[in-house]
């Protein structure tokens, strides 16, 4: 934790002199406080942030990796099963642990048990 001394100009009015504060801050917040944009360019730069696009790929895996935390495998297991072991790590983090090939069993049980689809779909039979 650090303790930290600033002024805060906002609260200078004509004649009198920015008002000084102190706080403490860890260690982790101390740049987010200290070196954010405030007022409109700080809600343009969020917003650009909530539309993300990607042109390269290193630029979309750098995405991937610190804005989402997700994980990227750059070459996964060539089984079949790189698919069901990204959703086999999603839903780990929600309590639920099945391996790729217990979800790979689960899934053709499922589609082996309800063969027609329901009536608002297209082409439904599997």
């Amino acid at each position: 934790m650090y303790k930290i001394k600033y002024r805060v100009p906002e609260s200078a009015r004509a004649g009198q002199s920015a008002r000084s504060e102190e706080k403490w801050y860890h260690v982790s917040n101390l740049t987010q406080y200290t070196c954010t944009s405030t007022g409109a360019s700080n809600k343009k730069r969020l917003h650009r942030k909530q539309y993300c696009i990607a042109t390269t790929k290193s630029s979309q895996l750098e995405n991937l990796r610190s804005e989402l935390g997700l994980p990227v495998v750059m070459d996964p297991i060539g089984n079949g099963n790189c698919q069901l072991a990204a959703v086999s790590y999603h839903i780990r983090q929600y309590g639920i642990h099945r391996s790729e090939e217990t979800l790979r069993q689960e899934v053709v049980t499922f589609l082996r048990q309800i063969p027609v689809l329901g009536k608002r779909i297209c082409g439904a039979n599997w």
